[in-house]
Formats: C-alpha cells, sequence, structure tokens
C-alpha cells in the first residue's frame, strides 16, 4: 500500500525497519501508545512559541497517544501528551523533490526533507510558510528530530525543536507500540 512517506523516500522506504514502515503507512486509522519525556526551553519567547503550536508541558514518563488518520491530502496526527493534545497535517505535493513531505501546524506549514542514515529517520526543516509566505531560512524552526526500533520492537522517537536565538522550544522523547485491534 502507498503512503506519503513511501512516496518521499521511495525506495528507503524499503530500508526502514518493519515498525517505521507500520508507523508511516496510514490507510486506515492507527493507535500508538507509550510513554514520553517532554523539556521545554527557558526562554519566555520559547515559551510562548511552544504554547502557540500546543507542544505540550514539560513532564516525565508521561503516556502518549499518537493517533493516525488518513485524510484525502495525507494523514493527520493527533498527539495526547497526559491530557495535553496537539495536532499536524501531513501531506507530500506531486511536485515535491525525492525526500520532502510537508507538516502543517494551524497557519504554519513546513518543508521536510526526510532523511534515513541506516539507523534513524531524520526529519530536517528545509523550508516554510506562513500565510502562504515563506518564512526566511534565518527565522525556520531546527529540526533534529530522528525516530528509530529499539532491540525489543519498540518504536522511538526523539524530537526536537529550536529556532535561531531564542533556542530549544520542546522536546520529546520515548517509545510506542501499535495498538492492535
Amino acid at each position: 500500500m502507498s503512503s506519503i512517506f513511501r512516496d518521499a523516500l521511495g525506495g528507503t522506504f524499503d530500508d526502514l525497519p518493519a515498525r517505521l514502515q507500520l508507523l508511516h503507512t496510514v490507510n486506515a486509522r492507527q493507535v500508538w501508545r507509550g510513554t514520553a519525556r517532554v523539556q521545554r526551553g527557558r526562554n519566555p519567547i520559547a515559551r510562548i512559541l511552544a504554547s502557540l503550536f500546543r507542544f505540550p508541558p514539560a513532564g516525565d514518563n508521561l503516556p502518549v497517544e499518537v493517533l493516525q488518520l488518513p485524510t484525502l491530502s495525507g494523514e493527520r496526527w493527533i498527539r495526547t501528551f497526559a491530557t495535553h493534545r496537539f495536532v499536524s497535517n501531513l501531506s507530500r505535493a506531486p511536485s515535491a523533490p525525492a525526500g520532502e513531505i510537508n507538516e502543517r501546524f494551524g497557519l504554519f506549514r513546513f518543508q521536510v526533507g526526510l532523511h534515513w542514515d541506516g539507523t534513524n529517520l531524520h526529519y530536517p526543516v528545509t523550508g516554510g510558510r506562513i500565510f502562504g509566505i515563506p518564512i526566511p531560512s534565518l527565522l525556520l524552526p531546527i529540526s533534529d528530530t530522528r525516530e528509530s526500533v529499539t532491540k525489543d520492537g519498540n518504536t522511538r522517537f526523539d524530537v526536537s525543536i529550536a529556532l535561531p536565538i531564542v533556542g530549544l522550544l520542546v522536546r520529546y522523547q520515548g517509545e510506542l507500540q501499535r495498538e492492535e485491534h
């Protein structure tokens, strides 16, 4: 079955571990559950921006649920950390370069250049727009985000998002297992 990640990564998608392939093949409703640790940046501007994006508050050993839903244009990911929820929509433009997907948070849309290094799937931000206007590269978020599979078969995520000058907005890391129906 096709997915926006398979379309973006092409033949490299087949190199991903089976758990990552499953995570990124959203042809029907999927639920993943686990635990996470969340850190927030200390800069007051970072705190305001993290709240605007509805990133989760700081905490350790938080229950996390990721609900993935197929949409007409791609996928909707609803992430819930304890009781805090935030949503993004993922899509792939037909003319997008290899490896590129889009992730939308409200009025912001970011281009993400997926990269598989043999162990981790990386998500660097390569471009962005607000109200359809390009965001200058100096103001783009810096995403040090990666996914991998643990020895016991869990999906591990480590998402770190920062801004130049402002510093860390949020970092959340943990493990997920797919909820079987």
